[in-house]
């Protein structure tokens, strides 16, 4: 069964696209005196957002298996790690003080990384979950592996980053 979406992705996809048509037309209106015709579709905007899958639906191509990044549990949350790249995985190694993971011939070469992927996340996260969010975080931050919380809404949104922008205004 497919997910259940309490966003209303196409609504908001097709209203950005719209904006920038309509920027579009103004500019050209104001450059030549001639308007436009903005026409926007829905079902095209989320198309758009398919790219590999628009391309594999319309020719005869082999999928590549591509590795999929998802949370991993902590001990008090998620965190999303990205170790795709050959210096990401040397840093997670050192991080997590898994250098027996250099000569596992699963994750050795990148190539195998991908074949292994889900192997891989479930070694990720055997030692993401001995580690709270914070903690987690930190040791991925200080040996510069790509990673962050993995938050719900309104941790989002206690972000220190959208006080400083004013970014909502404050209900009292």
């Amino acid at each position: 069964r497919p997910d259940y979406c309490g966003i209303f992705n196409a609504d908001v996809v097709s209203g950005a696209y719209a904006f920038g048509a309509i920027a579009t037309a103004l500019y050209q209106r104001e450059k030549t005196g001639i308007g436009q015709l903005i026409d926007v579709s829905m079902l095209e905007s989320m198309l758009s957002l398919t790219v590999n899958e628009l391309q594999w639906s319309q020719f005869e191509v082999v999928q590549p298996s591509r590795p999929t990044f998802g949370p991993v549990q902590t001990k008090d949350g998620f965190v999303m790690v990205a170790v795709v790249t050959e210096r990401a995985f040397q840093n997670f190694v050192a991080a997590a003080g898994r250098p027996e993971f250099i000569e596992d011939p699963r994750f050795a070469q990148y190539v195998n990384r991908r074949a292994n992927w889900g192997e891989l996340m479930e070694e990720i996260e055997k030692w993401s979950s001995t580690l709270t969010r914070a903690e987690c975080l930190a040791v991925l931050d200080k040996h510069d592996v790509p990673c962050s919380a993995y938050r719900t809404v309104s941790e989002a949104l206690a972000d220190p980053q959208i006080a400083w922008r004013d970014a909502f205004v404050e209900v009292t």
